[in-house]
């Protein structure tokens, strides 16, 4: 009898054991082929300030995936984003770019003005790997950082800073 105790309670340590094991993990990994979708850019964008515009019929936030830098035309990639309170009264949004080719991607924020005019609609008010929110004298570096997309393996929190005040922009277009 002592030894069918000893089995069962052995049976269940090792049982705990793999369980714990098995539940630990990196999540704190910015590329992966399991957890991130192939081809794809996610993050989130952390608002400085709380003057948002909120009228959609006169304009929307965007975030943007540019293959190059400064840009030379519209973004690869464009999503419409919506600034929600948190708890924290802190104001974010979750973005995810998907179906991306392999390739260096400058990711910025931006307000986009309707009706849509060419050379003044656009405010650019954040940029990944650029604390813009408080300084823009990197936005036109050669080195700023990119999203990077290397053989379809995706990337995740490409988190950054930017204004929602379309006054403060960082550059306008």
């Amino acid at each position: 009898m002592k030894i069918k105790n000893f089995i069962v309670i052995l049976y269940a340590v090792i049982i705990g054991l793999v369980t714990v094991l098995s539940s630990c993990s990196d999540d704190n990994n910015t590329t992966s082929t399991g957890s991130i979708d192939k081809n794809s850019i996610s993050g989130t964008i952390t608002f400085t300030d709380s003057v948002f515009l909120t009228d959609t019929v006169s304009g929307y936030y965007s975030v943007d995936a540019f293959a190059t830098w400064p840009p030379t035309g519209n973004a690869t990639a464009s999503l419409k984003v919506k600034p929600t309170r948190q708890s924290d009264n802190s104001y974010k949004a979750s973005y995810k770019f998907t179906n991306m080719s392999s390739g260096n991607y400058v990711i910025t924020t931006s307000y986009i003005k309707l009706p849509y005019v060419v050379g003044s609609s656009v405010y650019g008010l954040g940029i990944y790997g650029c604390d813009t929110a408080h300084n823009s004298s990197c936005i036109y570096n050669s080195a700023i950082q990119k999203a990077t997309i290397t053989n379809d393996v995706g990337v995740a929190n490409i988190n950054f800073l930017s204004w929602a005040d379309t006054s403060k922009h960082i550059y306008r277009f």
